[in-house]
């Protein structure tokens, strides 16, 4: 939730700004004030979200604003949690801050304008033709599993059914609203993609940062001097957040009493203090880089999906220096 609370609050200030640089300020926000650790043991540091099994969710994109609105209850059922504190951020600053905001509300809206939305209809006629058609036995299944349930239970757990039906349908409805005419669903989800990585090997943030304010120089417009300045700030982030790591390192290890994980969290220290803001010049630096990379990519794009390293051993451009 942290994620989702800091972005929330940074773009709530940022109204009217750039789309790079109110990115780049949330993405900001949220590396100064996320909670971080360094677990026991651990000898590469980064976390991305408070929680060990907790992804960080993006309230801009919409998409998941739809699912908790709806469908937590039946989450929590599932094995989900959320804290109450969590819970009350989540509906009474999150949720109606993104109202009509959200990448997917606007996304809506335009095929609506144009005629391309699939809208799911619930009306009572067409409730009649779904069940002349599949039978109510067959449509209940959809929703409820009863197989192996006494008749009781069966009973009861339709009736639960019955009294969610009215949410359920609103959710239903709500959940095929981007479905685009012809094409099915048309949610904002990337994935499989392989980072810059060899850039932060390359070159490091700061040299990163020092290329964007170069070609900043000779930016011809308003939206190419607005990415620009949101890949500044992203850069002087990242090193923020980095050193928030070794800060906290060289706490611990002043703490610690074992002299072997003494000495691992004051390299620890030295390693973060150091990357990714320069450039790696050690195996355990460039995992280390990488990792902070990874993490960061997640955070800003709010999704644990299929982010990944790919295949650095293998880019001849770093391989040949």
């Amino acid at each position: 939730m942290e994620r989702a609370e800091f972005y929330t609050e940074s773009y709530s200030q940022t109204e009217g700004e750039h789309p790079s640089i109110r990115a780049a300020k949330a993405l900001e926000n949220t590396f100064q004030r996320m909670t971080i650790r360094v677990d026991p043991e651990e000898i590469l540091v980064g976390n991305r979200s408070s929680q060990n099994i907790a992804p960080p969710f993006a309230p801009e994109k919409g998409d998941f604003n739809y699912v908790f609105r709806y469908l937590l209850p039946d989450l929590k059922r599932y094995g989900y949690h959320l804290s109450k504190t969590d819970e009350r951020i989540l509906f009474k600053k999150i949720l109606p801050y993104w109202k009509g905001k959200s990448v997917r509300d606007l996304k809506i809206e335009e095929f609506d304008k144009n005629s391309l939305s699939s809208k799911l209809y619930l009306r009572k006629g067409e409730w009649k033709r779904k069940i002349r058609a599949f039978g109510w036995k067959n449509i209940i299944r959809l929703f409820i599993d009863t197989n192996g349930l006494s008749s009781t239970r069966k009973f009861l757990k339709i009736c639960g059914f019955l009294f969610r039906l009215p949410r359920l349908a609103g959710g239903l409805k709500g959940g095929a609203a981007d479905n685009v005419k012809g094409r099915g669903r048309c949610i904002d989800t990337q994935a499989h993609i392989v980072l810059g990585h060899i850039n932060v090997l390359k070159y490091g943030f700061r040299g990163i940062q020092e290329r964007a304010m170069e070609r900043a120089k000779s930016a011809s417009d308003q939206k190419q001097k607005g990415f620009l300045e949101g890949v500044r700030i992203t850069c002087e982030a990242m090193k923020k957040f980095s050193t928030r790591f070794a800060e906290l390192a060289l706490k611990l290890a002043k703490e610690e009493k074992n002299p072997a994980r003494k000495e691992e969290l004051f390299e620890i220290s030295d390693i973060c203090f150091k990357v990714p803001w320069n450039p790696p010049e050690t195996f355990h630096e460039a995992l280390q880089a990488m990792w902070f990379v990874q993490n960061a990519a997640i955070i800003s794009y709010g999704a644990g999906s299929g982010i990944t390293p790919g295949r650095v051993d293998q880019q001849s451009k770093y391989k040949n220096n």
